[in-house]
Order: structure tokens, then C-alpha cells, then sequence
């Protein structure tokens, strides 16, 4: 099959197709996998990876295959798969859907609600990381600091939650770009007392003044990922995304699109045609 990996560098090219190894493994068809900054981090060798590793993290696809223990899918289903297995991350610590085939545990899959195209069902998990932002306790004002593509949704989402920003010093920060620069605007913004929720998984280690939150008693919070199945809910509720969901090109032209800003999504297809619904 075809794939993008890590192995002393980036690599495109033919890979053994993904065997069923456990009862309960499924080999997913990729349809569409979203491409997002830590797959650039880890292209361009920023992000350290398990060598050798197929890369990405945002895939839905087919079911193709499954174990003889698996229960809760049959061959043909579509589904989208979590970014993160037993604890490690997919395109990272083990192989990712930038690629014809990928093989997962069954756990590791949701169902895709029928009424979703496919660039909204690989698009799941960065819905899913932005209502992460919930489980923090977020109280009078909530305001986002960051730019591009990921700060614009979580502030819908958000918005679709019921916070809203004001002027002043806000009660709750959150920090979205991963970013020296976006983590000092985002301790600059709150209120003494108050929070800043950490989104954001960045590709290095982030220097900020810890004097100043000790000094303002400021409160420091991350988060993960919410269930796929509440963002799934999200978008069926028609959350506004269609500007933010970019081209779909070829999986052979990742490495093109390493350049490209982060105004919307882009997505990569081992069949684009397929993709078109």
C-alpha cells in the first residue's frame, strides 16, 4: 500500500498492507485523513516519533477487515478513529492513517452518523479537542487567543456552548496556539485569579514566567479530547464549519502542502474521487 512514514526522514512510498495481528483488531480503508501541525512537526523532524512510523492522526475511513472478537462492526461500516490507543499517539508512537490501510484495536473506533460527508467525519477530531475545553470550569468571561483555524473553532464551539468574551481581563484564558508568543499573550489576558486552559499540544517545551503565575495565583489547566460521539453530535447540530474545511488532495501530495497556513483544513485521500460525497 501506499504511505507517508517517518524513518531517518520523511519517506512516500509502498508499505506491507497492515495485518489483523489481535482478536479484536479492524483494518480501516482510509477515506480521508485531516492534516494538521503536529503532522508537520513530525514530517519535518520537530516532533520526535517511533521510527519507523506512518504518520497521522485525524482518519475516517472503511472498515475492511476485523478479528474474530470484534462485535461492534461489520466490513463496509464508515468510522473515524481516535487519535490516541492505549496511550499512544497514532503517527507518532504507532502508525497513523497517512496511508491506503491502517490497523486498529476496535476500542480505538466510532461510528460515523450517516449524514456526515466525509471531510466532516475526518474533522471530528479537532471538534472533539476543542470540547475538551469544557471539562475545565469555565466561568464569566472565556476568551481564546490564538489565530487561525483551530482558535476560530474553538471559539465556536464555544459559542455554541454558551460562553461568550467581554471586555477586560477575562476569568478564563484559553490558549490555543501552542506558542511561546500565544502562552505569554494568553497569562497576559487573564485576570489575577483566574485561568488559562491549555489546548494546544505543542512540538517542544514552551518557556513562559512561572514568578508571574505564582505571584497572581493563577490557575494552569490541559486538556485533552472529548468523546467523538459529543462531537459527532456537535456537527449533526449544524456548528458552522464548512468555511474551515479546505481542499482535498491526493495522499501523494503531502509534502506540498507542508507550507500551506492554517485557514482551513486540509485533507488528504488515497482516492479522492471516492471522497467527493
Amino acid at each position: 500500500m501506499r504511505a507517508w512514514w517517518r524513518e531517518g526522514g520523511l519517506r512516500f512510498g509502498e508499505r506491507p498492507t497492515p495485518a489483523l495481528r489481535a482478536p479484536d483488531d479492524v483494518r480501516v480503508r482510509v477515506m480521508l485523513a485531516g492534516l494538521c501541525r503536529t503532522d508537520v512537526a513530525v514530517a519535518q523532524g520537530r516532533l520526535a516519533c517511533v521510527e519507523p512510523c506512518v504518520l497521522g492522526h485525524e482518519v475516517a475511513g472503511v472498515v475492511e477487515a476485523v478479528g474474530s472478537a470484534v462485535t461492534r462492526f461489520r466490513v463496509g461500516e464508515r468510522v473515524a478513529c481516535l487519535p490516541q490507543v492505549d496511550g499512544k499517539r497514532l503517527g507518532i508512537e504507532r502508525d497513523g492513517g497517512f496511508a491506503e490501510a491502517m490497523v486498529v484495536p476496535e476500542r480505538a473506533l466510532v461510528s460515523v452518523p450517516a449524514e456526515l460527508d466525509w471531510r466532516r467525519a475526518a474533522f471530528v477530531e479537532p471538534v472533539a479537542a476543542c470540547l475538551a475545553v469544557r471539562r475545565a470550569p469555565l466561568e464569566g468571561v472565556v476568551r481564546v487567543v490564538g489565530e487561525g483555524r483551530i482558535a476560530e473553532l474553538t471559539r465556536r464551539v464555544l459559542h455554541a456552548s454558551g460562553h461568550a468574551d467581554g471586555p477586560g481581563p477575562a476569568d478564563v484564558v484559553v490558549e490555543t496556539g501552542g506558542r511561546d508568543t500565544s502562552l505569554r499573550a494568553a497569562l497576559g489576558e487573564v485576570r489575577d485569579g483566574g485561568l488559562v486552559v491549555l489546548k494546544s499540544r505543542p512540538s517542544r517545551a514552551l518557556a513562559f514566567d512561572v514568578a508571574d503565575v505564582v505571584v497572581r495565583e493563577l490557575r494552569l489547566v490541559g486538556v485533552g479530547w472529548a468523546p467523538f460521539d459529543e462531537a459527532f453530535a456537535l456537527l449533526r447540530a449544524d456548528l458552522p464549519v464548512e468555511d474551515l474545511l479546505g481542499d482535498v488532495s491526493p495522499l501523494e501530495a503531502f509534502e506540498d502542502l507542508l507550507a500551506v497556513d492554517e485557514t482551513t483544513k486540509r485533507f488528504l485521500a488515497p482516492e479522492p474521487a471516492r471522497c467527493a460525497a
